[in-house]
This record gives structure tokens, C-alpha cells and sequence, in this order.
């Protein structure tokens, strides 16, 4: 959860919401389980989420809200 806090007050920096839901933390959780990795590598998974999502946001004005519905699906840009 804290990982999550600083990527959205980094995302809010920029005037955007980010969104993750619970699933995601869930698929997170037990890719750890499944692999048996520590907090690095947790920090690791998310920042390869969330990576490509910071690319977009600075040089789109219009994003809103960025929502991660899945670790395994690209973002939802909401627009607005």
C-alpha cells in the first residue's frame, strides 16, 4: 500500500488520479507467494506496471485519472 501512495502523489504532482484496484494488489500478492520474492521485488512488479503509464501522463494534458483495473491489462486513460 505504500508503494501505491507514492506513485499517486507523484501521479497528483501532475494533476492526475491514479487508480489501482484491489485486484491488482491481489495479482501482485500472489505473484509473491508464488515466486517467494521480498518488498524490492513487489516495488519491482508495480514500477513495471505503472512505467509505462508515467510515460503518457506528462505529455498528455487531458488525462484525468489513470486506472489499473488488472496487473495484467494496460491502464485506462480517463479523459476530461
Amino acid at each position: 500500500d505504500a508503494i501505491c501512495r507514492q506513485f499517486q502523489e507523484l501521479f497528483h504532482a501532475e494533476g492526475v488520479e491514479l487508480v489501482v484496484e484491489p485486484l491488482v494488489i491481489g495479482q501482485i500478492a500472489d505473484l509473491a507467494i508464488e515466486y517467494k520474492i521480498g518488498a524490492r521485488s513487489l516495488r519491482g512488479i508495480f514500477e513495471e506496471m505503472i512505467t509505462p503509464a508515467l510515460y503518457v501522463v506528462p505529455d498528455r494534458k487531458d488525462i484525468r485519472k489513470v486506472v489499473f483495473h488488472s496487473l495484467f491489462e494496460d491502464a485506462d486513460f480517463v479523459c476530461g
